[in-house]
């Protein structure tokens, strides 16, 4: 017995463009959501499934062949006014684990644990 899974199955562009696009729609607004702070203990948890989330899709477009941009470099479009309230939001929001440790080499006991910030 053959499992389909395990098969490529043929889906027209536009399908695959509307998937694209509703897992971008699904990260910003599961992410303002999180900004929102209403519950402060699961920010942190949710925010990586939903990085997870978008890395999956940002990998459906990188093994897609058929998706090459006209040019390679995209310019800055300068301040984001419209976004600087979530960035405020997720900085009060996330305060309380913004600065951490993190240890490069954990075989060498006498290297300190280097004070870093998300």
């Amino acid at each position: 017995m053959s499992d389909p899974t395990l098969h490529s199955v043929t889906q027209s562009p536009d399908d695959f463009a509307v998937q694209i696009a509703d897992s971008i729609e699904s990260f910003i607004v599961a992410t303002t959501e999180v900004a929102r702070g209403d519950e402060p203990d699961s920010a942190v948890p949710f925010l990586l499934l939903e990085v997870s989330q978008l890395l999956l899709a940002g990998g459906r477009l990188g093994a897609h062949e058929d998706i090459v941009p006209d040019e390679r470099y995209e310019t800055d479009t300068g301040p984001e006014p419209d976004v600087d309230e979530l960035r405020e939001r997720f900085a009060a929001l996330l305060e309380p684990v913004d600065v951490y440790s993190e240890v490069f080499d954990p075989y060498e006991p006498r290297k300190a644990p280097v004070p870093a910030r998300i």
